[in-house]
């Protein structure tokens, strides 16, 4: 047992001592850790564009309430109310892209209307708010010439709130959990491929240098193999937890808790539980000690290390097909090939970890694939 541990420890710091193991966990976290700044930065960028939005107001609502709007409706915008006689100097700008768009309120057939001019298809995310925000208004406008009282008013103009209960418990915040469920899921394919394969290059140049034929003598084949397999794997699980701890605490240093929102995804990092963290450990270690026995096994059938990458080949395209059915489980964490692919040892531990990440699961449904796999 003894040469066991001077395997595990002489394989262990082999790795965690090069150079490449502190520059990939540093960038590793810089990189991760932007998804808290990126934001930050394209909002920068978006403002220091300067969109802009014309108001031409003939009927006197927007005037009266420039400012609400500016706040509560059309924000991050330089708003600007001009004169129905600049509509044509304002058009050239519009061709020119000088603006975003010309919003004209007006009266047709006595009643307010509001047109918009645009040049090409522009996304306009005040839209609907500006749309029943002119809408109350004029309600509000009408109703006091016709002298209603004001808690009949305020009956009238009331918007019903709703909210969405899902009486199951058996789902989690799908749009706060996508984010960093994808990212870690990209995360453990990543480590758990590098760290793999390494297993079988270690393996190939030992048997190239001849190294096997003196080892030999001295350990026991198995206390050889788990001893590396194990050094190497902890090696990697320390870089993981350091990924994981570093980029989470700077992302919530970064956002003071709050929202982030990244191409249309929102994650809240103090949503985010311990137990999701614990359990990606716990994949981490389960399918890096499988694949990599995997990879100790195409490692030893060749005796060059230049030709471990085309042994590795068949492992390396098994892993991918599990991180491509991980992702498109995401959508439906609750779909036959998420449940079913589980249960299939090759998948188990990215399929479990979406599972886990974005559904409550009970014991038995994260035992039994657990079990299916060790057995």
């Amino acid at each position: 047992m003894e040469l066991f541990w001077q395997v595990f420890k002489f394989s262990f710091i082999q790795k965690i001592k090069t150079r490449s193991f502190f520059l990939t966990t540093v960038i590793t976290i810089l990189f991760l850790s932007s998804i808290a700044w990126i934001p930050k930065l394209y909002n920068s960028l978006v403002d220091d564009n300067n969109k802009k939005v014309v108001i031409i107001d003939e009927i006197g609502y927007i005037k009266q309430s420039i400012n609400i709007i500016k706040k509560q409706v059309i924000k991050h915008y330089d708003v600007q109310i001009v004169s129905p006689v600049d509509v044509s100097k304002n058009k050239k700008l519009l061709n020119r892209d000088k603006i975003d768009c010309i919003i004209w309120y007006k009266k047709k057939d006595g009643l307010p209307f509001l047109e918009l001019m645009i040049n090409g298809e522009k996304n306009l995310p005040f839209l609907n708010g500006l749309i029943t925000y002119l809408r109350t208004q004029y309600t509000l406008t009408e109703m006091q010439l016709l002298n209603i009282p004001q808690n009949i008013q305020n009956q009238l103009t009331y918007q019903v709130e709703y909210k969405i209960k899902d009486i199951s418990d058996r789902s989690k915040e799908k749009s706060n959990m996508y984010a960093p469920i994808y990212i870690m899921s990209f995360l453990l394919y990543i480590l758990i491929a590098i760290y793999g394969s390494n297993v079988a290059i270690s393996i190939a140049g030992e048997k190239s240098s001849r190294i096997k034929e003196i080892l030999i003598t001295k350990v026991k084949p198995i206390y050889l193999l788990y001893g590396k397999i194990l050094g190497v794997g902890f090696a990697g699980l320390l870089q993981f937890i350091i990924i994981l701890v570093g980029t989470y605490s700077i992302i919530l240093m970064s956002t003071d808790g709050q929202e982030i929102e990244l191409f249309s995804f929102k994650f809240d990092p103090t949503k985010l539980s311990i137990d999701t963290a614990l359990f990606l450990i716990f994949f981490f270690i389960l399918g890096y000690i499988f694949y990599a026995a995997l990879f100790a096994a195409t490692g030893s059938l060749v005796s060059r290390s230049e030709d471990v990458n085309q042994a590795n080949l068949p492992v390396s395209i098994i892993i991918m097909s599990a991180m491509i059915l991980a992702i498109l489980s995401m959508t439906d964490p609750t779909g036959k090939l998420a449940v079913f692919g589980s249960y299939i040892p090759f998948f188990t531990p990215f399929l479990m970890f979406v599972r886990v990440g974005m559904v409550n699961l009970t014991i038995v449904q994260i035992l039994v694939p657990i079990i299916i796999m060790l057995t």
